[in-house]
């Protein structure tokens, strides 16, 4: 009889472009993980158990059982995933500070403009013409520096 050892990461996801950045880490690095889904839409990520993990109550969350870490925010989970599998770390200070920056650019400005704008496009119930362009301006200059 075999028996099989439970992955070292529990990956805690749903179907966002957050939780898909630290899906493709693991997917792309081999790292052997269970995922488990949460069910935003009723309200899963509300309820204790999950409260417990991240309790600020938002994907993606991890838990690195051989750590004994409890892990949440992407930016912080993906630094902590290339820390502990350097797959995808640069060998110069130069470059991972760059990967670095390129990481707080998108957490502290492409996400959070793309996430606005996705919000008055398609989850407000009012349209506010003011906002879109707002969100629609910014997120393509956002989009320019990386080009």
């Amino acid at each position: 009889m075999t028996v099989s050892k439970k992955p070292d990461i529990t990956f805690y996801t749903a179907d966002t472009p957050n939780g898909l950045k630290v899906a493709l880490f693991l997917h792309e690095a081999g790292i052997p993980f269970e995922r488990r889904f949460v069910d935003l839409s009723a309200g899963e990520q509300h309820q204790p158990a999950f409260l417990a993990i991240n309790p600020n109550g938002k994907i993606p969350a991890i838990v690195d059982h051989a750590a004994g870490i409890t892990l949440f925010e992407s930016g912080a989970i993906l630094t902590r995933l290339s820390d502990k599998y350097p797959l995808f770390k640069p060998d110069s200070l130069k470059e991972q500070c760059q990967v670095q920056q390129w990481l707080h650019f998108q957490i502290g400005g492409i996400g959070p403009m793309m996430g606005q704008l996705w919000w008055f496009l398609h989850g407000s119930k009012t349209r506010n013409e003011e906002a879109l362009a707002r969100y629609r301006k910014e997120t393509l200059r956002l989009l320019g520096v990386v080009d």
